[in-house]
């Protein structure tokens, strides 16, 4: 179903809650006046929509970004609009912080990705091979292969992730690099534990939950860089303490695996 059109549906059917078409002052006692299986009912449909829009927001925001490349310059659409960067120019519009507009562009450029991949396919769809050219093997480059992380855009289409679910498992996976293995078999490891963490989200996993499952499958898929990055992690540790202006003391760490996981222990 097309996007625009579910979302006209969900507002449809939320128009049979009477308490609820009031002027947003009323909101708090209309809502306050359904029942316990109308207000499940009415967060359901609420939530469809804030994903429907979620999703059409961050493909713009991604849109935008593209038009903001640097070697766009002055030209470029956040500088138009007297912006710095495509992510200053979202936040502006959007009112909200700084990480959640880095999000949307950075889900929305991921998206953009497997459209542009889509679209070479077609193009190439009914053109008869150069007799001349060498013959594609496995290891060949090819533009029109699907992106990695196409379950991941699969999913976020058919409305079994959010576009939060999306960053976190794609942020925790990285891109597909091991040590030893060509990058079409990387390619095709990171894609199927795409598809687990996609299943993990269905399931009921929670974004904090999935962001570190996807690091962990990472880990597991590169051990070479998995201990690399422990490495950079124990050399960047840190202690600093300060007493303010009020003679308030503050302390900021900087901390490994080992220590985190020994404080987090102590703490509990």
């Amino acid at each position: 179903m097309n996007i625009l059109t579910a979302m006209r549906e969900r507002l449809d059917r939320l128009t049979v809650f009477a308490e609820l078409d009031v002027e947003p002052s009323g909101l708090p006692s209309g809502a306050a006046a359904l029942s316990d299986a109308s207000v499940l009912e009415v967060l359901r449909e609420v939530t469809g929509i804030a994903n429907d829009a979620e999703r059409l927001q961050s493909v713009v925001a991604g849109v935008a970004a593209q038009r903001s490349k640097r070697e766009n310059g002055h030209s470029g659409l956040a500088a138009t609009q007297g912006h710095a960067s495509p992510v200053a120019l979202v936040q502006s519009i959007t009112g909200g912080t700084r990480a959640d507009a880095l999000r949307q562009v950075r889900v929305g450029q991921s998206l953009l990705d497997g459209a542009a991949s889509d679209a070479a396919s077609d193009a190439c769809v009914g053109v008869a091979p150069d007799a001349d050219a060498a013959p594609m093997t496995d290891d060949s480059p090819d533009a029109t292969r699907a992106p990695w992380h196409a379950p991941l855009q699969s999913a976020l289409w058919a409305g079994r992730l959010t576009t939060a679910q999306h960053d976190a498992i794609r942020g925790g996976l990285g891109e597909p690099e091991a040590d030893g293995v060509d990058p079409a078999s990387a390619a095709l490891a990171w894609s199927v534990a795409a598809e687990t963490l996609v299943d993990e989200a269905v399931a009921g996993a929670s974004v904090e939950e999935l962001r570190a499952r996807a690091r962990q499958l990472r880990d597991i898929l590169d051990p070479v860089g998995a201990e690399n990055r422990f490495q950079e992690r124990y050399e960047k540790r840190s202690l600093r303490m300060w007493i303010d202006q009020h003679g308030q003391h503050h302390g900021h760490l900087v901390l490994d695996d080992e220590m985190a996981l020994w404080l987090r222990s102590t703490f509990a």
